[in-house]
């Protein structure tokens, strides 16, 4: 009784691996591995590299860790936005009622100076939180 010739697939790349009558081991033409087969049964023989295995297991990881600290600061960001968008309105307020205030006033006049003063401060105010914001201070 004859034995016919076995094709199988490497297990390195995947190419086809042709072993002749009666031959129980060969390696791939294209990588090199070792493909052993007995009794018609396949037995697939590969170097797997612990190292290999571990350094990419932390490579992925770090690069999880990477994405949550980004979406960690992405979200602070936000909040900050938020913040700075809800803190805007009373300073809005205040700066133009002082600003209407210091125009009703006559020039020169005390409440004139006190308001035109209240409101750059808050235009001040406004101009460095929003600076702040849109500029991102994050340190990446």
């Amino acid at each position: 009784m004859s034995t016919k010739a076995i094709e199988t697939k490497c297990p390195g790349c995947g190419a086809m691996v042709r072993l002749g009558a009666g031959q129980k081991q060969a390696f791939c033409n294209y990588c090199g591995s070792p493909v052993t087969v007995e009794d018609t049964r396949e037995f697939v023989t590969r170097n797997i590299d612990e190292a290999d295995l571990k350094r990419a297991e932390t490579e992925q990881l770090i690069r999880l860790k990477e994405l949550e600290m980004q979406e960690r600061r992405e979200r602070k960001a936000e909040g900050r936005k938020k913040a700075m968008g809800i803190a805007s309105v009373p300073l809005v307020v205040v700066l133009l009622i002082a600003f209407a205030i210091g125009a009703a006033e006559p020039s020169g006049s005390p409440l004139s100076d006190s308001a035109y003063t209240a409101g750059s401060v808050c235009f001040l105010i406004l101009a460095w939180g929003w600076l702040f914001i849109l500029m991102g201070n994050d340190k990446k």
